[in-house]
């Protein structure tokens, strides 16, 4: 008999993804934008969930990959230029997450940093090979040490709150600041599995607000503490200051993005195995190690840099996956459209295309 995951499990699965490695990055991307920096979380937030339901809606009625249900929508064209905005955001936060995991490990036991990073993606790796259902237990129990230690680590700081710091209105960098935002919020490639796993559409609904609207909250939060803190002096890690807080804050500082580059490696590389599995039709564990050995190999060469993949996956790849063909994709192919919906989804597909041209401006001035 075929396991099912659960509402809570589907709904960690989704959290686990999004309140990963993105967070640790957003207090420093919107330190100088104050108050507006909350109200770009929420507002992403709200745009990106849009089109999560829109995704929801297409694999109601097709099944499959996003990237399947895009080639069904859009064409072989569609089906691939998925595939590619998804590969741009999964190998690169990957290799991110493969770096960053040897630095943490080295700092909390003095295990060399590359044998580390080796040994946190066999671990997570081979958790992905072995199926949705172990994922979402994991990312069920990883869930809640990592919710609990953003907490604590908010809590730490929140003290040294100043209405000052948030009151800063500093334009400098913010679609830069937006394209982390998406970074924070792109769980799309998820969806179609969530339906899958669940079987029920009810609950994959349920699971899908949820898995957006908490990480949308625990955003706010997380950034209103640590910006409210240090302001423009904001470290670009924000963990980085709870080491220096004592030894149960160091524990915490190291722990909490070991926790949260984990949940996120386990989301994103089991939808990359799914999307190759399903677009190419190719054997599971072919498609596992399409998935999973790129980004160790591109880490062996010395691609190391964990905050420019935040910035490259949400303004490129995750503007494109999960704004802009989303909208395409409802436009063509969803029958049921209700006009709220269809409001957020075609406002964020324009939104989204409009972050894309200005960073890629911001890129070819930047040469």
């Amino acid at each position: 008999m075929k396991k099912r995951l659960s509402t809570i499990e589907a709904t960690a699965l989704l959290i686990g993804t999004q309140i990963g490695a993105g967070v640790l990055g957003l207090p420093y991307a919107l330190r100088k934008l104050g108050f507006l920096g909350i109200g770009m979380i929420v507002g992403v937030g709200f745009l990106t969930l849009a089109t999560a339901i829109a995704v929801l809606r297409l694999s109601e009625l097709r099944g499959g990959s996003l990237s399947e249900i895009a080639g069904w929508c859009l064409g072989k064209v569609g089906a691939v230029v998925m595939l590619l905005s998804l590969s741009v955001l999964i190998y690169g936060a990957m290799v991110a997450y493969i770096s960053s995991s040897g630095e943490l490990i080295n700092s909390l036991f003095g295990f060399d940093r590359q044998v580390s990073s080796y040994v946190f993606w066999a671990i997570f790796s081979l958790i992905v090979l072995l199926g949705l259902k172990l994922s979402g237990e994991v990312e069920l129990w990883m869930n809640f040490v990592l919710v609990a230690a953003l907490a604590i680590g908010a809590a730490f700081v929140f003290p040294e709150f100043k209405v000052a710091n948030m009151n800063v209105q500093n334009f400098e960098g913010l679609w830069g600041a937006a394209g982390v935002i998406a970074f924070a919020f792109v769980s799309h490639m998820l969806v179609p599995e969530i339906l899958r796993g669940v079987g029920d559409e009810r609950k994959a609904f349920t699971s899908v607000k949820l898995g957006f609207i908490f990480p949308m909250i625990f955003y706010s939060i997380f950034v209103l503490s640590f910006v409210g803190a240090f302001g423009a002096k904001t470290p670009e890690i924000v963990t980085t200051v709870l080491e220096r807080r004592g030894s149960f804050g160091r524990f915490i500082g190291v722990v909490l993005p070991l926790t949260a580059i984990g949940t996120s490696y386990i989301g994103v590389s089991f939808a990359q195995m799914r999307n190759i599995e399903g677009l190419f039709k190719t054997s599971r564990i072919f498609s596992w190690l399409i998935a999973v050995l790129p980004p160790l190999l591109i880490y062996i060469a010395g691609m190391k840099s964990f905050v420019k993949a935040l910035w490259i996956g949400g303004s490129f790849g995750g503007a494109i996956y999960a704004g802009i063909l989303p909208a395409m994709m409802y436009a063509g192919c969803c029958r049921k459209k209700g006009a709220l919906l269809s409001f957020a989804v075609y406002s964020s597909g324009v939104l989204f295309a409009i972050l894309l041209l200005l960073n890629l401006l911001d890129l070819v001035r930047s040469f």
